[in-house]
């Protein structure tokens, strides 16, 4: 599916891809592919974490949402994300000219999650 949808994923000297859920957290990422990644390095890792200048860049296009909510059980305001793309499910950021965010999300239909790719610099 992934080469379907994204041939040019397989060009890993150009490109990189990434899949995160709604809220941005990755649930695919090359760096959770590495013999040497452990569950902390993969589990809850958000797309800001690994991906700083496509996250800033979503969240500037009003892409990713900073919410808040109430932890009712520690009463402590708590913040989180959500994907917010076009009604089209797809955001193609690739000719941001002069950027360093040349990327391409798109919803996957039927899920929760996003496949993206992105110009290795």
């Amino acid at each position: 599916m992934l080469a379907e949808n994204y041939p040019k994923c397989e060009e890993k000297e150009t490109y990189s891809c990434f899949v995160i859920d709604s809220a941005g957290f990755l649930v695919m990422h090359e760096g959770f592919l590495y013999p040497s990644a452990t569950r902390q390095v993969i589990e809850r890792v958000h797309i800001a974490e690994k991906e700083r200048h496509i996250a800033d860049d979503m969240i500037i296009k009003g892409y990713l949402v900073k919410k808040e909510c109430r932890n009712l059980e520690d009463i402590e305001q708590q913040a989180f994300y959500e994907v917010n793309l076009p009604e089209s499910g797809k955001v193609d950021a690739a000719d941001n000219a002069g950027s360093c965010s040349k990327y391409q999300i798109g919803k996957i239909a039927g899920t929760n999650v996003y496949l993206g790719k992105y110009v290795i610099a």
